[in-house]
């Protein structure tokens, strides 16, 4: 019994002297240590500095904010010199008082204020096409009809006025081009579209002019429409370019026409609108789309838009499915009332050539017609007069008609 209280006692006296070991073990190393190598006469004795340099002592806390690196600014300063302002205005020959009538309201202003980009250095620019100068386009067409005449200043990112003139139009991708007579201007980089990824950050540009210079507007590339068309429609046409960026930021009246620049700085489309089932839709067109058209104009090549006639669907795996259809690619000729005529224009080369509404053009001489090259593209790509060949399905036949386009 008293070997058993002996033992006992021995046990506590064992964890009696780890406890108190232990936490003179905590104060020497936590505080002890630390005081003895506050004092410079010891700071050379090895055992304190390898006892010292085992303690971590935190002092204070501090709070870290993680900020993104992301400015518009920073982003947009190669392009920004490079967006301008384009004014149109009317000056009436017959007016007998010079300033009657030249008092325009806010939402005149706003139609004949837009933005644009320069191309070149010697005073090539861009936008979208617009009902100025779709008028000027019909005044040329009927001479009887220039009752006025449309002047345009380009107004720069560094306040510089400067007269133009209408260089050329393009009716397939609804671009209109200027020209200035200076060979000082700033240019940008433009981009590759096709290398742009869904969900990537882009920003809108615009320049209109006044309180609103450099506006911008970022945002995330949503969708690449492949079948978006140029027209207030879901159908397409044979004379209207395809295919679209479509943005989660908002495309205000004041960006169309403006460059739409990647997070390096580089033009990746042009922001424009138009009306969709009674409602503004906002949209970029890919630079790479734009770039064949582009480089006509600044090569001084003559654009001419080829005629074929036709309305169709662009055929993707959802409208092959609910429509049964036997592909999944190609253009469905179609109209929504199921009336040829408004399917197939007629007299038009593809009525003249035997196109019918429920037709599907699978190839054009030879290549094959898919949501990465339109029919649109591929008749855009001939001029007036030529001849083209296409395969149509037509129920179970598989026929090619050659066409001469207008």
């Amino acid at each position: 019994m008293e070997k058993n209280k002996k033992f006992i006692r021995f046990i506590f006296l064992v964890i009696l002297i780890f406890f108190v070991g232990g936490i003179a073990g905590v104060i020497g190393e936590r505080f002890f240590m630390p005081w003895l190598a506050s004092f410079s006469s010891l700071e050379k004795y090895e055992f304190i500095k390898r006892a010292n340099n085992k303690v971590t002592v935190i002092e204070k806390t501090k709070e870290i904010n993680v900020k993104e690196d992301f400015s518009v600014a920073n982003i947009t300063e190669k392009v920004s010199p490079a967006v301008v302002s384009i004014i149109s205005f009317r000056q009436e020959k017959e007016l007998n008082n010079p300033l009657l009538g030249q008092i325009r309201s806010s939402k005149d202003i706003q139609k004949n204020v837009k933005t644009g980009l320069i191309l070149t250095n010697d005073g090539l620019i861009v936008s979208v096409l617009d009902e100025v100068a779709e008028e000027i386009i019909k005044n040329n067409e009927d001479k009887l009809n220039k009752k006025s005449k449309w002047n345009f200043k380009i107004l720069t990112s560094d306040s510089r006025e400067i007269d133009a003139e209408i260089f050329a139009v393009d009716g397939f991708s609804r671009l209109v081009f200027y020209k200035v007579d200076r060979n000082d201007l700033s240019i940008p980089s433009l981009g590759d579209s096709t290398k742009i990824e869904i969900g990537e950050k882009v920003v809108v540009c615009g320049n209109a002019g006044g309180e609103y210079q450099n506006s911008f507007s970022s945002g995330l590339v949503k969708e690449e429409d492949h079948t978006f068309t140029l027209l207030n429609s879901e159908l397409s046409s044979s004379e209207k370019l395809e295919g679209a960026f479509l943005l989660d930021a908002i495309i205000e009246k004041r960006n169309v026409g403006g460059p739409v620049v990647d997070y390096s700085g580089h033009v990746i489309g042009i922001a424009n609108q138009i009306e969709k089932d009674g409602e503004m839709v906002g949209f970029v067109v890919p630079i790479n789309n734009l770039k064949p058209t582009i480089n006509k104009v600044i090569e001084k090549k003559e654009i001419t838009n080829p005629y074929l006639g036709i309305y169709y669907l662009s055929i993707n795996k959802e409208i092959s499915l609910l429509n049964n259809l036997s592909v999944s690619r190609g253009a469905l000729v179609y109209s929504f009332s199921g009336q040829q005529g408004l399917a197939v224009i007629k007299n038009s080369p593809a009525d003249k050539a035997g196109l019918k509404i429920g037709d599907i053009i699978t190839h054009v001489n030879q290549i094959a017609v898919d949501l990465e090259n339109p029919l649109s593209s591929f008749i855009n790509k001939n001029n007036p007069g030529d001849k083209i060949e296409v395969r149509v399905i037509r129920g179970e036949e598989k026929i090619d008609l050659k066409i001469i386009l207008e």
